[in-house]
């Protein structure tokens, strides 16, 4: 009770401490009155069915809530129409008293639950005995039709006075105003109890008849509340998911909504923590949807155990869950929770005998930093999770420089789209060389869009967007024709070289990528050994199952494998050598500062001497002096790409300049060229 507000407690004491006075005086008053028309008979069966029907609720789900009907309401009536004023009220409190007791709810609500009860029968009796002319302390046989107003309205002030005095409670302890709480409560009771509390007065009529009548009213009681069970059940069953009991979309909606409103009142913030497990369709599809559904429930359970009971774990649906984190001190506190629930999946699950290792990636939004409404908060969880995702099992903070989903962003994206198909891309060629000989060796096709207003738009302000949306096929296939295209008339002119094109995390994991690069290679006659394949190892890492049966099956075709941006990421040299990739290229950020920064030159030089060992082929991007590529050919360094060499090329310029190239050997840094790093002309994150 501490922890109510000062308000709430003092009406619940003044309502126990008022229904304990009025439970005395009418005991003292009423308790030595006998009457002639007064049935001992019918008061207790009366007062055992309310007992009954007290101890067997229906637990029903009013949005996020809970709540309880009984068909004791029915006998606690016609036992208020009939029998002595003091036992309908100390048989109505009693059973409500233990029935709390026995759920286990606390001592605070025991005691303020039996004594409105308490107050809400006497309220009723009184309303009875003025509007019917029977005594108010004494009981007595219901004479129909003419008592029948009289019961009705005694019925509807039960039900008045029932609802008022919880409903005080309710704003009180919420904050919310009384007369809404009121007016939905009233609504929601007329639609449950409303034909129970129109019974009453048959059952009570017909207990003076003859007490075997009672037994034939049951009937229809037990119909009216095996039915009202059934409702309740489906309505539980729209707002849980079948599969592991654990609240659905909906119910998560509902209890944001809810979340939002207390924040806003007590300016804690709270947390919506979006987390898809890592590889689960992989056991879906080898082990069978029956082993996948047994883990969903393992996951539920440990998702449950590791938040507090007023947090909520939902599932959304397939693998992806969602947490709601209420009344954090402050936002930081989610990402406790965030590392609690990765460590929770980290431990190995047995199902059917089978030991299962499964992580998960989360995307973690804040109230009010990152979102004042439920959908707002879900999309940026989302969006924080989908960067986690390229990593894989960790967790990602929203931030407003990883979302796409901006009006500007979203109005690019409908321009490329029309763009791509009044054929705005091109394709600017950066040579790759060979750093002993000086023969070039391949290019890397890097894509742009000549956009009609904005003139040349760099893919850095465009691919992020595309990488989020169904574009990032069309867009990766339209740079793969168009590179294979530019090769097939390179090699045509006698040049012997290559052409490179970065894949997607998307394209990574696509079963039919490899069909796809052979139609491709096959409209332009190249062999495929003149197609270069480059994917990030931090892509690779991303679902490493998936990216190998990829990358297997793209290797038997022919082509060549690139690990581009290597030291970025989370992988192994031996690693990448299982997956029989072909080329390594050191990321820009290394190479950059070896003339300058020992540690750096540490890092290229044992990569390049590991690389060897492993019988892979060296690139070394962003070389933009000649100090830089004399130490990379010292050190053994096979290939290199940079703006020493060649800013990246038009196709028409590329013929042209390996014409001019085969009379020179590597040229020393050229001063007209700015040393622009190559990031800036961006490439292909696909």
């Amino acid at each position: 009770m501490e922890q109510l507000p000062t308000a709430a407690r003092r009406f619940i004491t003044t309502i126990v401490v008022m229904g304990s006075v009025a439970l005395g005086v009418v005991l003292v008053a009423g308790a030595g009155q006998t009457s002639g028309r007064q049935s001992a008979a019918v008061c207790l069966l009366l007062a055992a069915l309310v007992f009954v029907g007290e101890l067997r609720p229906i637990v029903i789900a009013r949005g996020d809530a809970r709540d309880e009907i009984t068909v004791s309401t029915t006998f606690a009536l016609a036992l208020l129409f009939v029998g002595p004023l003091w036992v309908a009220m100390a048989v109505h409190g009693g059973a409500v008293a233990l029935q709390d007791t026995r759920s286990r709810k606390g001592a605070v609500k025991v005691l303020f639950n039996a004594a409105q009860y308490v107050l809400t029968v006497l309220v009723a009796r009184v309303t009875f005995a003025l509007l019917s002319g029977h005594p108010l302390l004494e009981g007595g046989p219901l004479r129909l039709p003419e008592d029948l107003p009289a019961a009705l309205a005694a019925g509807a002030a039960f039900l008045l006075v029932n609802k008022c005095l919880t409903c005080v409670v309710a704003a009180l302890v919420a904050g919310k105003p009384f007369l809404g709480l009121l007016r939905s409560d009233v609504r929601f009771e007329l639609a449950t109890s409303g034909v129970l509390l129109t019974f009453s007065p048959v059952v009570a009529a017909a207990a003076h008849l003859s007490l075997w009548l009672v037994p034939l009213l049951l009937l229809p009681i037990e119909a009216i509340h095996r039915s009202a069970q059934l409702a309740a059940d489906r309505e539980w069953e729209a707002l849980h998911d079948g599969l592991t009991g654990l609240p659905n979309r909906a119910l998560f909606r509902l209890r944001v909504q809810r979340a939002c409103e207390a924040s806003r009142r007590s300016g804690r913030p709270f947390a919506v923590i979006l987390l898809d497990l890592d590889h689960f369709k992989e056991i879906n599809d080898t082990l069978g949807h029956h082993v996948g559904d047994d883990l969903l429930r393992v996951v539920a359970t440990r998702l449950q155990d590791s938040v507090r009971p007023d947090d909520t774990v939902a599932r959304l649906g397939g693998d992806e869950f969602v947490i709601l984190v209420t009344d954090l001190a402050v936002g930081e506190q989610a990402c406790d929770v965030a590392t609690r629930l990765i460590d929770a999946l980290v431990e190995p699950f047995l199902v059917d005998d089978v030991r299962l290792e499964i992580g998960a990636s989360l995307g973690v939004a804040l109230h009010p930093d990152h979102g004042d409404h439920v959908d707002l908060l879900l999309q940026r969880a989302d969006i924080a999770l989908y960067g986690a995702k390229v990593e894989r099992g960790r967790y990602k903070l929203y931030e407003a420089a990883d979302d796409v989903h901006t009006p500007a962003r979203l109005t690019l994206a409908a321009e490329l789209r029309e763009g791509m198909e009044r054929g705005e891309l091109f394709l600017q060629h950066q040579p790759k060389v060979d750093v002993l000989s000086g023969t070039v060796v391949g290019f890397e096709s890097l894509v742009r869009w000549r956009h009609p207003e904005r003139g040349v738009v760099m893919p850095d302000q465009f691919l992020p967007v595309v990488e989020n949306t169904g574009l990032i096929t069309p867009l990766t296939l339209t740079v793969l024709d168009l590179a294979l295209s530019a090769v097939a008339e390179w090699r045509a002119a006698g040049h012997d070289v290559t052409v490179a094109v970065n894949l997607s995390v998307r394209h990574l994991t696509d079963l039919g990528l490899p069909r796809q690069v052979d139609e491709a290679l096959r409209k332009h006659g190249v062999p495929a050994s003149a197609l270069v394949l480059e994917v990030t190892e931090t892509l690779i890492m991303s679902d490493p199952v998936r990216a190998t049966d990829v990358l297997r099956l793209l290797r038997e075709l022919g082509v060549a494998l690139a690990v581009d941006d290597y030291g970025t990421g989370y992988s192994s040299l031996a690693y990448l050598r299982r997956l029989d990739v072909h080329e390594l290229k050191i990321d820009r950020s290394f190479v950059k500062h070896i003339t300058s920064d020992e540690g750096h030159a540490t890092i290229v030089r044992s990569t390049i001497e590991m690389g060897h060992n492993l019988g892979l082929r060296l690139v070394a991007e962003g070389v933009e002096d000649a100090a830089t590529l004399d130490l990379l050919r010292g050190w053994g360094c096979g290939v290199a790409q940079g703006y020493h060499l060649s800013r990246p090329l038009d196709l028409a310029a590329v013929l042209p300049w390996l014409g001019d190239r085969a009379t020179r050997r590597l040229p020393a840094l050229v001063a007209d060229e700015p040393q622009i790093p190559l990031a800036l002309g961006g490439r292909l994150a696909c």
